[in-house]
């Protein structure tokens, strides 16, 4: 058992609940939703368009974020422990690309899978 003086001396942010996760249970309840109460928003063209460059973003953003961690010997996983920190790439403009492309990705899907386009 960790008291909370030990809690407070670990090396990561004590994530309870997995980011992606997040986004999989939004995405779910907004999928819900738009069945529920469809919203036109853009022609099935341009949906698709925006689609494929919101995934191409998410996939660049996560692959080059992966090398940039693997290179520097740190688990990107939030529950580990941090060995090193990362600030080149991506990282120089924002702070966590990761999750900048996971929005990148929902955003993506939702457009393809026509919940904010009929």
């Amino acid at each position: 058992m960790t008291n909370t003086a030990d809690r407070n001396n670990l090396d990561h942010p004590d994530v309870r609940i997995p980011p992606p996760l997040i986004y999989v249970a939004g995405f779910a309840l907004g999928f819900m939703l738009e069945r529920e109460f469809p919203v036109l928003v853009l022609p099935k063209t341009p949906s698709r368009v925006a689609a494929l460059l919101c995934v191409a973003a998410w996939a660049i953003l996560t692959a080059w974020s992966i090398g940039l961690f693997r290179g520097a010997r740190t688990s990107m996983i939030p529950i580990k422990p941090t060995t090193a920190l990362v600030v080149a790439g991506p990282y120089q403009f924002t702070r966590n690309p990761m999750y900048f492309g996971l929005i990148c990705l929902y955003l993506g899907l939702a457009l393809w899978f026509g919940i904010s386009a009929r």
